[in-house]
């Protein structure tokens, strides 16, 4: 009898959660934050000006509290606090390559995810740094700011490696599980075709999730902006330039003011402008951010035996409240309105619907395990001696499924639902007056005497509180003449003090790049001829229906240079082995590129990972854009989150490196495209200019 009061006691305690209690917390938190209590919602988590005094080893409360102590201006324990979730974070600065690394967090198919501790999101990891590099800033101190800054603009780069392995892991299983799969496939696989079949409460909400689009490759224009604003403000516009950039192309060039940063850094890059003018930067969070709902399948099955419980839970994204949309700015006379970069709804939804498939697959295999669980169950209690104990045992187990049939709905909830920004010259007068559209006014600031200023407003509610936090920067990297305007340090200074390596990615949408190169499945194509083209190569005359087969389309240009995707296989130890996979814009040569090489490996995690690496002989920075695209065993492109245009940046006499990495371990061979970027971003090269070669 101990025995079996010992396994009744297991099944009944395995439905406790210790997930549950950081969903309790973070509703009790969420009461006073939402009125811009920020004292009082950090009091809920057993924080102050003292720091957290209760469960500090808990992701969530860091985060947390975290962002209310940042709201209540205690900067260092808001730090402490955000250093201390950064360590808890699963998803470190560094690439995880091993797919292993995420399935150590992982749950058995039968198990609840809230019994597990909350790991974040990779998202959370980039916002950690930022955070941090703006509690940095409001402390006045900018060596830590570039460093947060850095390990964020580190984590933007890898986010992309991770969230492939996170969807992998996502849909890994361990022997059990498998089996358990195996043993009902037919079942599970019903069950998922009705689950999601078009029209499915299931489908309405992926739909819905993905109808607020994405950011292409998880990347977050705000903490590029940001990072580029401080390296206008510390007298690096090279570096400056290509972060804003990456805003620029990232926002889809909506918000005007990124723009003309963007120009800015440009122009004192190239050193056309005579000096990188004072600001003032404004950055508005406001509203309150995406939650998770619980959303449940509850379908009791009468079974001859007794009652049976199938029920299926699943995370449900639903969109943030906004607080009082843009703020409107008069400083110098002059008017402005600050305008959307981030939309954190998007932000998070992108790494949301990713593994989404996967966790609806899973919940309904729990389902279909739960159930033949409970019939075993009943078909043992009815062959016990002791009716007492099986008819506890039978509702225990039933008890059970219902109790871990439970989604896990922790996030982060104090991230603002968008963050807004607006930039704006130095007014004379030294002020600046911030209100709401409602014409209620948040701040009247008068500037401290500095170069630069980064203005930060967190508004949550209309009616609520804002917290208003001002930062000089002392534009260190900045000379005054002695007429008192800002000059730009020269180029070999900069270089001489830049602590970062001198090549910089930007995303770019496929809509965004020039085509390039069209895929025909054309094994006729002689590369080494190829090498040879000045770009006036035709298409051969089966094109069109290799296109229509492969998912290409016609090429745009009649003198555009048709090239196949090698499907053979090529060794990578002769100095050439890659020609047959590159095709190269010649107009990179008259530029300056020069000593093109690739290496390829395969990393920790099986993944092939491709290296290349090109020197600058010009007198001007080299941008050059690139796209991998990833090939079957067939020859036919894997369409990818890893696929897009990128840029990478080398200055004068100087090497530069770019890398892809294959999707899936079983993908060996690609194909690269390698362009100006100026054609992109409509600079006006000429149409000679254009032509391609491989």
């Amino acid at each position: 009898m101990p025995s079996r009061i010992g396994l009744l006691g297991l099944v009944l305690l395995a439905a406790g959660c210790a997930g549950t209690a950081d969903i309790d917390r973070m509703n009790q938190f969420q009461a006073p934050y939402s009125q811009g209590d920020w004292w009082g919602a950090a009091a809920t988590l057993g924080a102050g000006e003292e720091g957290i005094a209760e469960d500090e080893d808990n992701l969530l409360t860091l985060l947390q509290a975290g962002s209310a102590l940042r709201a209540a201006g205690s900067f260092e324990t808001s730090q402490t606090a955000l250093d201390r979730a950064e360590s808890k974070l699963l998803w470190k600065a560094d690439e995880i390559d091993d797919v292993g690394e995420f399935l150590e967090a992982g749950l058995s198919i039968v198990g609840n995810d809230l019994i597990s501790s909350y790991h974040g999101n990779i998202y959370d990891g980039v916002l950690i740094n930022t955070y941090k590099a703006m509690n940095a800033l409001d402390q006045g101190d900018e060596d830590r700011a570039r460093v947060e800054l850095n390990r964020a603009d580190q984590r933007q780069e890898n986010a992309v490696h991770q969230l492939a392995a996170k969807v992998k892991a996502l849909g890994e299983e361990d022997e059990q599980e498998a089996a358990d799969r195996q043993a009902n496939a037919s079942d599970v696989n019903q069950t998922y075709r009705d689950a999601t079949k078009p029209g499915s409460e299931i489908s309405k909400r992926i739909a819905a999730v993905r109808g607020l689009g994405k950011y292409r490759d998880l990347r977050n224009p705000f903490t590029d902006w940001l990072h580029g604003a401080f390296r206008l403000a510390t007298g690096e516009p090279n570096r400056a330039s290509d972060l804003l950039r990456n805003a620029v192309v990232l926002d889809g060039e909506r918000n005007r003011y990124v723009k003309d940063d963007f120009r800015v850094a440009e122009e004192a890059a190239a050193g056309v402008s005579g000096g990188i003018p004072r600001r003032v930067w404004i950055v508005h969070e406001d509203g309150i951010g995406p939650r998770l709902d619980e959303f449940r399948y509850d379908l009791p099955v009468f079974a001859p035996s007794g009652f049976i419980y199938s029920g299926i839970a699943l995370p449900e994204f639903v969109t943030g409240t906004p607080g009082v949309g843009s703020l409107f700015v008069e400083a110098g006379g002059a008017s402005y309105r600050t305008e959307p970069l981030l939309n954190v709804d998007r932000y998070a939804a992108t790494e949301f619907e990713a593994g989404y498939d996967a966790i609806v697959g899973k919940a309904i295999a729990s389902a279909v395990v739960k159930v033949v669980a409970q019939i075993a169950a009943q078909q043992a209690a009815e062959q016990m001696d002791d009716p007492i104990f099986g008819l506890l045992l039978q509702v225990g187990t039933t008890a059970f499924a219902a109790a871990t049939t439970q989604a896990d709905t922790r996030m982060w909830r104090a991230l603002p639902k968008s963050i807004n920004v607006a930039s704006l010259p130095m007014p004379e007068d030294g002020r600046v007056v911030i209100s709401a559209g409602t014409g209620q006014q948040i701040a009247d600031v008068v500037l401290p005497d500095a170069p630069f200023v980064l203005i930060t407003v967190k508004t949550v509610s209309a009616g609520a509180p804002a917290a208003v936090h001002v930062a000089a920067l002392s534009g260190a990297g900045v000379a005054t003449t002695a007429s008192g305007d800002t000059v730009v340090r020269p180029a070999a200074a900069l270089d001489q003090a830049s602590d970062e390596p001198r090549i910089r990615l930007a995303v770019m949408t496929s809509d965004q790049a020039p085509a390039l190169v069209r895929a025909a499945n054309d094994d006729n194509v002689n590369a080494d001829n190829a090498l040879e083209t000045d770009g006036r190569d035709t298409l051969p005359s089966n094109a069109e229906d290799v296109l229509a087969t492969s998912g290409g389309s016609p090429p745009a240009e009649p003198e555009e240079t048709v090239v196949a995707h090698a499907t053979a296989k090529h060794h990578t130890h002769g100095p050439d082995w890659w020609r047959p996979h590159v095709s190269l814009d010649k107009t990179l040569k008259k530029k300056g590129m020069r000593q093109l090489e690739f290496t390829q490996s395969v990393n920790a995690g099986g993944f092939v990972r491709v290296v290349g690496e090109f020197y600058n002989r010009s007198s001007r920075k080299l941008s050059a854009m690139y796209r991998f695209t990833w090939l079957d065993a067939g020859g036919v492109p894997v369409d990818s989150i890893l696929s897009g245009w990128q840029v990478v940046h080398a200055l004068p006499g100087t090497h530069a490196r770019f890398h892809g990495t294959a999707p899936r371990d079983d993908i060996m061979e690609f194909h690269l495209e390698l362009s100006s970027v100026s054609r992109a971003l409509g600079t006006g090269e000429s149409t000679a200019n254009q032509q391609n070669t491989r």
